[in-house]
């Protein structure tokens, strides 16, 4: 009997060490000090109703790379054409989609300690990203570099 507690209980801390911490985030995508463009410019692990701001899942996958997921109807048209280049509608199976990041954007330490993420990797660079569609909800994953 006692071994099937200790083995039951090793089991628990084993499968709790390799949960993936996931986050409710809100993130304005409207690029260049959120003024227009594409790429995240700010971000807030406790929006108020009033926010303007979409809400993403964020997900870690590693010490450094997280990926953000949404569910396409959620955006408007405005929205979808800042993040996808043009309407969710129009996407063909064959489209490569990329997420562009303007400019660099540092992630907060909050959001980096919430999803135990290593704290000197909080920079996500400018450059390009892969968006993968699935049905009714869209990835993008991020690898973030060394800051500090």
């Amino acid at each position: 009997m006692l071994r099937i507690i200790l083995y039951t209980s090793l089991l628990l801390v084993t499968s709790m060490g390799f949960a993936q911490p996931r986050l409710e985030i809100a993130l304005d995508v409207r690029g260049t000090f959120c003024k227009g463009g594409s790429g995240l410019c700010n971000q807030d692990r406790n929006p108020t109703k009033d926010s303007t701001m979409k809400i993403y899942t964020a997900t870690k996958l590693d010490y450094n790379r997280i990926s953000f997921e949404i569910e396409p109807n959620k955006l408007s048209i405005e929205e979808q054409v800042i993040f996808f280049g043009k309407e969710y509608r129009e996407l063909k199976p064959t489209d490569e989609i990329m997420f562009i990041q303007e400019n660099d954007f540092i992630f907060d330490l909050d959001t980096l300690i919430y999803l135990d993420l290593d704290l000197a990797y909080g920079l996500l660079k400018k450059g390009t990203y892969p968006i993968k569609v699935d049905k009714d909800k869209v990835k993008v994953t991020f690898t973030l570099s060394f800051h500090r």
